[in-house]
């Protein structure tokens, strides 16, 4: 799953995790980041809304939630990493192409 997008870092441990991009301004998110071995994530703390994408062993998206606000807990049974991506204040942001799938935003698939 490392391979989705050569800018994306990778969560290594659990405080890594933890924090995720939470009390970031939106500049220092950078591309956003990947949290293997996760189905659940918090926006507790965070300054800007997030595009999260669950994603399966294989790194396929099964689905995908946009623009999710700051203090909110979002899960996705099955889910084997969670990608969170800084989210477009125009609402106009799309996934890396890596990430492309059949699913549409806010659906399972």
């Amino acid at each position: 799953m490392d391979h989705l997008h050569p800018r994306i870092p990778v969560a290594k441990d659990f405080r890594t995790k933890l924090r995720g991009l939470a009390f970031r301004d939106r500049e220092d998110a950078g591309p956003g980041l990947l949290l293997r071995r996760c189905a659940s994530v918090h926006t507790f703390g965070m300054r800007f809304a997030l595009d999260v994408y669950f994603l399966d062993a294989e790194g396929a998206v099964i689905s995908v939630r946009r623009a999710v606000p700051p203090r909110r807990i979002i899960w996705q049974r099955g889910s084997s990493a969670v990608l969170e991506i800084p989210a477009d204040p125009e609402g106009e942001s799309s996934p890396p192409p890596a990430l492309r799938s059949a699913c549409s935003p806010n659906e399972k698939r």
